[in-house]
């Protein structure tokens, strides 16, 4: 299976060519002479805890002290791990469990982490023994003046801004909303703000509980505008943006409220409420603080005229199971009262990773990779088709990932109505995911008690709402193969296109099995890198990519059935063909 690259694609020069490579590799392109093993490949729990340390910088260059940095694993239940920088701004975190860790954050005030490219949403994986370099970036500023209708200062009136996008026009990542509050002049300053675009509003409920006189009024959106009329504000990453002054309105907010009704697990303690804009993840309103929600009642107020979203969402760590809801609110001139609100059970599917005992690789194959895989080293990642996005479950993450236990075990929670694919990235380069089965048990019409088997990897699984599928199996597979190269031509500074490179199987019985399928991005100096193969024959393409950038991942073309056929058809049948056999490693390949 190929090791699929998060969306980090730049530009190539390549035009759009079928390009082939002949014969097996040779000598020159295979790195060292193994030696060969007798130790069966194995599927192990770690017991060794090790470190990982770290770096952090500004952009500037200049190391930052006092920075807290937040490492969290993959799989593991609990808050993040902590570390703070030191005069050299260097940070460690010792006694870690064997696992896949992720920074999670940088707490320094004013900036913010820097992510390259700025459109890869998915975070970097560390591992045991690695070293992590973070750089930071000085945020951007708004700020102004709130006055009101007579030219008066509007004093400690809250002010938010919001992010709709990024300058590139893509949807944000990360935090949305960044709240100041204005001094004695109606002065507000909001500091350490990501690029972007923003709109600006004062006055309305907020989220936490400094004294604000102005959370029932509706929210004044700058210059003195309703959030449908609002005018937009661009920010540059240390740049200030001033002279944002907004003539408070001072109209008049409604409110929302009702209760949430269901099963004892809907405990209030594990509920979320918030308001959204309608057809958009921005929030409108936060629930008021409530002293006594014994019958889980919720409230809004500051609401102004307009058509909302009510979402509600319950997370039960302790059953592994959540529940949502969302309901459509029209504000017109008067208070909403007496919601009643039921939120759905979501589902889940749990499984294992196992190894295929008939796979075998021979003494004399001169495999001498590393044979052994620590279980909770390797990342799961559950994907939503986007087919099957539907309210409620639209407001879900489209991407849930996880690791395995100690025992090979898997569960994915909370995942809403719709078919999912799995992906499972392998940080040894010596296994191959081999395939990807559900086995389904049999329905109330059958009489034999044979269960059914569903390739999940070719179809995906299909999940209903609240419903919790196990035997879920995802197989590897010892003697991975790999090939790195680069391109004859390397694309210009100045180009837009993009190019992926795929490879394509070239036996018939594995033709739409897209654990065969294997597609990357060519990097802009040409060069490309795909590991985790099964053993075979391949014909290699490369494409450019006409889609526009987004900022979530790029699903694997090999995923759709039409597209499977469309590669096949571009690798021309009856080419000469790339064959790697087992524990191959093609080097320094150059493609024409």
């Amino acid at each position: 299976m190929a090791h699929f690259v998060k969306n980090c694609w730049l530009a190539s020069t390549a035009a759009l060519a079928v390009l082939v490579i002949s014969g097996t590799a040779t000598a020159q392109q295979q790195v060292g002479s193994p030696e060969p093993t007798a130790v069966a490949p194995a599927l192990v729990s770690s017991q060794h805890t090790g470190t990982i340390n770290g770096h952090v910088m500004i952009d500037s260059g200049r190391s930052l002290e006092g920075v807290k940095v937040l490492l969290s694993q993959a799989g593991a239940s609990g808050p993040a791990h902590q570390a703070t920088t030191d005069d050299n701004g260097e940070f460690r975190f010792d006694d870690l469990h064997d696992g896949i860790y992720t920074v999670v954050g940088a707490v320094a005030h004013g900036y913010f982490i820097s992510r390259q490219p700025t459109n890869a949403i998915e975070p970097d994986l560390h591992y045991l023994g690695d070293s992590i370099n973070i750089k930071l970036v000085k945020g951007g500023v708004i700020t102004g003046k709130v006055l009101d209708a007579r030219g008066d200062a509007v004093v400690g009136v809250s002010v938010r801004s919001v992010r709709t996008r990024d300058l590139e026009g893509l949807p944000p990542d990360g935090d949305l909303e960044t709240a100041g509050q204005t001094d004695d002049r109606g002065i507000y300053r909001i500091y350490g703000l990501k690029a972007g675009i923003y709109v600006v509003e004062a006055g309305g409920s907020r989220r936490d509980l400094r004294v604000d006189s102005y959370k029932n009024d509706s929210p004044t959106y700058y210059p003195s505008e309703t959030r449908a009329t609002a005018r937009e504000i661009s920010v540059q990453a240390g740049g200030e943006t001033s002279s944002i002054d907004i003539r408070y309105r001072g109209d008049a907010g409604h409110s929302v409220s009702g209760n949430i009704i269901g099963p004892a697990a809907l405990s209030p303690a594990l509920i979320s409420v918030m308001l959204l804009y309608s057809g958009s993840d921005t929030v409108a309103a936060f629930p008021s603080p409530s002293s006594n929600n014994d019958n889980r009642a919720f409230s809004f107020s500051g609401v102004a005229d307009g058509e909302y979203e009510l979402l509600i969402r319950v997370n039960n760590p302790s059953l592994g199971q959540g529940f949502i809801a969302t309901r459509a609110v029209t504000m017109k001139g008067a208070d909403i009262v007496g919601l009643k609100i039921s939120p759905a059970p979501l589902g889940s599917v749990t499984g294992q990773i196992q190894v295929d005992p008939s796979v075998t690789v021979a003494k004399d194959s001169k495999c001498k990779m590393r044979h052994v895989l620590t279980t909770e080293t390797v990342m799961l990642i559950a994907r939503k088709s986007e087919a099957s996005q539907s309210k409620p479950d639209r407001m879900l993450p489209n991407k849930i990932s996880g690791s395995p236990n100690e025992k090979g075990q898997f569960a994915f929670h909370n995942l809403g109505e719709g078919i999912y694919r799995l992906e499972a990235r392998l940080p040894n380069d010596a296994w191959y995911v081999k395939s990807i089965t559900l086995s389904a048990g049999p329905s109330k019409s059958q009489q034999s008690g044979s269960s059914k088997t569903i390739d999940v990897a070719r179809l995906g699984f299909s999940l209903k709402p609240g419903e919790n599928l196990g035997n879920l199996f995802i197989t590897l597979a010892y003697g991975a193969a790999g090939i790195q190269g680069r391109t004859a031509v390397s694309r210009k500074a100045d180009s837009p296109q993009r190019v992926s490179l795929h490879l394509v199987p070239a036996e018939r019985e594995f033709e739409d099995d897209p654990l065969h399928y294997a597609e990357v991005p060519v990097s802009g100096d040409g060069s490309f890198s795909i590991g985790n193969l099964p053993p075979g024959r391949y014909w290699m393409i490369s494409r450019p990519v006409f889609d526009s950038v987004t900022n979530s991942v790029i699903k694997p073309l090999a995923w759709d059935p039409n597209e499977r056929a469309k590669l096949r058809d571009e690798a021309k049948p009856g080419s000469p063909q790339l064959e790697l056999q087992p524990c191959q490693r093609v080097t320094e390949y150059v493609l024409p």
